[in-house]
């Protein structure tokens, strides 16, 4: 059983109050930041939340005169991890294009690849990997989403990802469907 004291509790207030007015003190010049970097109004939104959902969880604030930096730095290094998961997916989805083929040979001839895909990761892949690739590629769920649902961490959705991926395009790596 855990006792809460009034003493935690004012705490814990306190930290969520000096939050807020570090939030609205840093956070235009935060957004303009992550804006710039990622030229996207929804992202940079979602970066700044996440830098205060991290600071709020954490136990240390850093001190006042390092704060902008601190928050900046945070902001830049979460905009970079963005971008190089967006590179990770574009190229994804060059080695395994979504769009339908003109062609109805074509088209069948990628149906076909893609129910080979989804069998080999059925078959071959760790329940965990296989839960991960299915809500990313099948339901197309975001990261973060996909790191809720499951309840572990987004390095761990890369991971997991990066391993089935990895499989997946070994296994087929050698496999010619364009005859």
């Amino acid at each position: 059983m855990t006792v809460i004291t009034v003493k935690s509790i004012t705490k814990e207030m306190l930290k969520k109050d000096e939050i807020e007015l570090i939030f609205r003190k840093h956070y235009a010049v935060m957004y303009r930041l992550a804006r710039g970097i990622l030229h996207n109004d929804e992202e940079s939104k979602d970066v700044v939340s996440d830098v205060f959902a991290r600071l709020l969880g954490c136990d240390i604030t850093p001190a006042a005169d390092k704060m902008l930096p601190y928050l900046l730095t945070s902001v830049r290094n979460r905009c970079y991890d963005i971008i190089s998961h967006r590179t990770v997916q574009d190229k994804l989805r060059q080695h395994y294009p979504l769009e339908t083929p003109s062609d109805t040979s074509t088209a069948e001839l990628h149906e076909e690849h893609l129910q080979n895909i989804l069998h080999y990761a059925e078959t071959h892949l760790t329940p965990q990997s296989l839960r991960v690739f299915s809500l990313r590629y099948e339901q197309g769920k975001q990261y973060k989403e996909i790191a809720k649902a499951l309840d572990i961490s987004i390095p761990a959705v890369y991971k997991h990802l990066s391993q089935a991926l990895n499989k997946i395009r070994n296994h087929f790596k050698n496999v010619n469907y364009d005859d």
